[in-house]
């Protein structure tokens, strides 16, 4: 008897990947602006006899070039102050490396690459780069190689990266999925047939990876509506001129909050036709006929549901998310609180990866301007949003410019911010603020 032989790897122990159509389905629904909806379901009703249009879309001109106030994918707390916050894309990157606790030297390497970043946020000429800077440097390939992925967890996803593939696999990397198998599916799909993602090649990437042409189709669909080609584009000159349309609206009227579905309100509405349930009735329908209806009229049905089951869930997100914006409603950006997407995900019985999809691509309408969702879950940095924890240390600076890190860690800590001292020193360099030792003397009202 051979050993070797019975140990090699059965193909039927291996891994069969799949991607469901209803996965996909609602993969693809959740994650779509509403311009995208409009334009599939405009597309499903000239093929679906089932598809009747009950309302106009009203929602597309309901703002005729209003502009966002902030760049989509931007966290607002990082506009919250004046325009000195406002970071070119060198400048952002810079400012999360100061945050990091890298030693000189590292921050010195990782300086150096993010200043060869092209327009587009890419590396394209890594090569050339690599041997300028371990030269400069006076340092291994390997040591800028460790250099480079850290800067590749910055963000925008999918920054400083040395080809579009590269910079696709890492936003892979940094999204949250419900599934880690449909990770795996979409890292190897492009790790190995980016090339090759047209549609005359989707039977052949289907057979070689072991999923349905459906599968292929809904990862070329996830690419396009969650990655980006341009890790940079935000911080373009061009940026702010993009149009969005909001899915909510929210005033304050007599001091209470009122919400708008805007997607209901004044997007479309769709229903089952009356005249083709008719049809499918009639005993007299040929056997032919009736096989044909009934397979649209459960697509039908799979459509309205998902749209109803989307405006629901939004709905009760919306809620949620501005119960914890009351502040900001009332008074203005720097009264945002932190407000962790899996937090929201957790207080709302979905996976974090559904929170993503669905805060990354919609917008609503509030007295201070057109934010997204996203915008509205800044990140806890020590109880605070970043924007304000530093509006907060910059007062204390101003206030107690005599005072050391130490004794401004103090103050901070009595107010119930937990925040250690090299930390304040981070953010005091990061606020362009002396040292205590540089700073005037104190006058006598500030001892």
């Amino acid at each position: 008897m051979t050993l070797g032989h019975s140990l090699r790897p059965r193909p039927m122990l291996k891994l069969k990947q799949s991607l469901s159509p209803k996965l996909i389905q609602m993969l693809q629904l959740f994650q779509r602006p509403y311009q995208d909806l409009l334009s599939e379901v405009e597309q499903v009703s000239q093929e679906n006899v089932f598809i009747e249009l009950t309302q106009e879309d009203q929602l597309s001109s309901y703002m005729p070039n209003r502009k966002s106030n902030v760049e989509s994918t931007q966290d607002i707390t990082e506009y919250a102050t004046d325009d000195r916050y406002k970071p070119s894309l060198i400048e952002h990157l810079k400012s999360q490396l100061n945050l990091l606790y890298l030693s000189q030297k590292d921050h010195s390497v990782a300086v150096a690459l993010i200043e060869e970043l092209d327009e587009q946020g890419f590396l394209l000429n890594y090569h050339d780069i690599k041997s300028k800077l371990t030269q400069k440097l006076k340092i291994s390939e390997r040591k800028l190689g460790d250099i480079l992925k850290i800067i590749h967890t910055l963000e925008p996803d999918g920054i400083a990266a040395r080809s579009l593939k590269e910079s696709l696999l890492i936003q892979v990397s940094n999204h949250q999925f419900e599934h880690p198998k449909l990770q795996q599916i979409i890292e190897t799909m492009i790790a190995k047939h980016f090339d090759e993602l047209e549609p005359k090649y989707y039977d052949k990437i289907a057979q070689k990876m072991g999923i349905e042409r459906d599968g292929v189709e809904g990862v070329v669909q996830f690419i396009k509506q969650n990655l980006t080609p341009q890790p940079a584009a935000q911080f373009s000159s061009s940026a702010s001129s993009n149009y969005v349309i909001p899915s909510f609206e929210v005033t304050i009227e007599n001091d209470q909050t009122i919400i708008t579905n805007l997607e209901q309100a004044k997007g479309f509405n769709i229903n089952l036709s009356d005249k083709y349930l008719a049809m499918l009735k009639d005993p007299s329908l040929d056997p032919e006929s009736k096989v044909f209806l009934t397979e649209k009229l459960e697509k039908a049905k799979a459509l309205i549901d998902n749209i109803k089951h989307r405006r629901e869930t939004m709905s009760k997100l919306i809620k949620f998310i501005l119960s914890k914006q009351l502040l900001f409603l009332q008074k203005g950006v720097l009264y945002l609180e932190p407000l962790l997407q899996k937090d929201v995900a957790t207080e709302m019985g979905v996976s974090n990866s559904t929170i993503s999809r669905i805060v990354s691509s919609k917008y609503i309408l509030t007295p201070h301007g057109m934010l997204s969702l996203h915008q509205l879950c800044p990140r806890n940095h020590f109880g605070k949003t970043k924007e304000r924890l530093k509006h907060i240390i910059l007062s204390l600076c101003d206030t107690y410019p005599h005072f050391s890190d130490q004794k401004l860690t103090h103050l901070l800590n009595q107010q119930g911010i937990n925040i250690a001292r090299r930390t304040v020193a981070k953010y005091r360099q990061l606020l362009d603020q002396k040292s205590s030792y540089t700073r005037p003397e104190p006058t006598d009202s500030q001892t």
